[in-house]
């Protein structure tokens, strides 16, 4: 969709794709009928068309219209598929029309990545898992998009219980669909902190099909809290190659980056993400912690204050970069306003960050144990922006959610 009305030709849209081809095609809806034209197109060492070929399906049978054109692509691009890929792209699992569209929508949606497009993409999600009980894709879409409000500001109170239905339902309806797996794997990993379940998951999901970016994405952060940051690195900028445009592939992938250290890498990434939308709150998240583990404490802070105006269920992470540039008395006047309101699981986890970073273990304690809290919780014995610090957490008060988290941590056996 970026390159709709674009001017850039062939070599310039490859050379920033990284990409020696590319496929371009129109589709044309008639009723119930799908006419698709497609074209692979070379673009090195000099432009021209490889292939062209045109197919069209009723809408049930779109899946066997999509394996035979990807086929087809690949035979004239001289790219040997595996077994596996063969089985894959031989589907014909029938769709339902009406069930299809209201899959679109809702995933249409969820990639908007806002608490109300989300809500919005719950709506048509469940209408499709309404209109046909049966279709594992449209209940694997409804757990992804419980989830995505789960990662939220203001996850509904039995958000993960709903997720965790809509996704066994959809391994159970088909064991086979990666995107049933993925879905399975991100509430092993977010809510039960089942490290090894959640990469089984995330494995099958990846074997079954691997060009699903965010499950790409989602594993990656999961070899984050594992402390396998090189295998991270890698998960996450195969997302990004799956999925390039997406603002929050390039903010997490920025946040991953800070993981290891690479300060510039990451703000590289938010360079690229401000070209797409130069008020990102994950970009102003991402670059305002960059600054301050740079040591540029007031430069920090004006990202972050910024970042607050946007998104102010944020503020609190503008509090911990005040208590971090030794601003406490700004830091505690936050952390005041944040309590002084409805307190939400995200604010409990917020507070819990922000009164790490002064040191106040009491506190830290009491909003980090509060229930309802919020699905990042694990992050904050590993996470370099989130990290409550280790003499805090190292208090014999914090053994019983360490233990439960269930994380090989060095330094507890220091």
């Amino acid at each position: 969709m970026r390159y709709i009305d674009t001017d850039l030709t062939v070599p310039e849209i490859a050379a920033e794709l990284g990409v020696r081809s590319l496929v371009a095609s129109s589709l044309a809806r008639r009723g119930d009928t799908v006419d698709i034209r497609v074209q692979l197109v070379q673009a090195e060492p000099e432009e021209g068309l490889l292939w062209t070929g045109s197919f069209d399906e009723v809408i049930s049978g779109l899946y066997g219209m999509y394996g035979e054109a990807a086929r087809s692509i690949a035979a004239s691009a001289q790219v040997r598929l595996s077994p596996a890929e063969e089985t894959r792209l031989g589907g014909t699992r029938t769709i339902d029309p009406a069930t299809y569209e209201a899959y679109l929508r809702g995933m249409h949606l969820l990639y908007k990545d806002t608490p109300e497009d989300i809500a919005q993409g719950l709506v048509y999600l469940h209408e499709a898992t309404d209109q046909n009980p049966a279709d594992a894709m449209a209940w694997a879409g409804l757990a992804l998009g419980y989830s995505a409000a789960g990662h939220g500001p203001l996850p509904p109170p039995d958000v993960w219980v709903r997720a965790r239905a809509a996704a066994e339902r959809a391994v159970s309806l088909d064991s086979t669909l990666a995107e049933a797996w993925a879905s399975l794997a991100n509430i092993r990993f977010m809510v039960d902190w089942d490290w090894e379940g959640a990469e089984a998951a995330f494995r099958r999901a990846n074997e079954l099909n691997p060009s699903i970016a965010v499950s790409r994405m989602q594993y990656a952060w999961l070899l984050l809290v594992l402390e396998r940051y090189e295998e991270a690195v890698a998960e996450h900028e195969l997302a990004k190659k799956l999925d390039p445009f997406t603002p929050f592939q390039l903010s997490l992938l920025g946040w991953c980056y800070l993981y290891g250290g690479e300060v510039e890498k990451a703000k590289e990434e938010v360079r690229r993400l401000f070209e797409l939308n130069p008020d990102d709150p994950g970009g102003l998240f991402v670059l305002g912690t960059a600054l301050q583990m740079e040591g540029r404490h007031e430069e920090a802070i004006a990202t972050h204050e910024r970042m607050s105006e946007l998104a102010p269920f944020y503020r609190w992470l503008t509090g911990t970069t005040y208590a971090r540039a030794g601003r406490r008395e700004e830091a505690r006047r936050i952390a005041a306003e944040i309590q002084a309101g409805e307190m939400t699981g995200f604010d409990a986890f917020g507070l819990a960050v922000l009164y790490g970073a002064m040191g106040d273990v009491e506190a830290t304690y009491r909003w980090l144990t509060h229930e309802p809290n919020h699905v990042w919780r694990a992050a904050v014995v590993i996470d370099p922006i989130l990290r409550i610090p280790r003499e805090v957490l190292a208090d014999p008060i914090f053994d019983e959610f360490l233990d439960r988290l269930g994380l090989d941590l060095p330094w507890r056996r220091d």
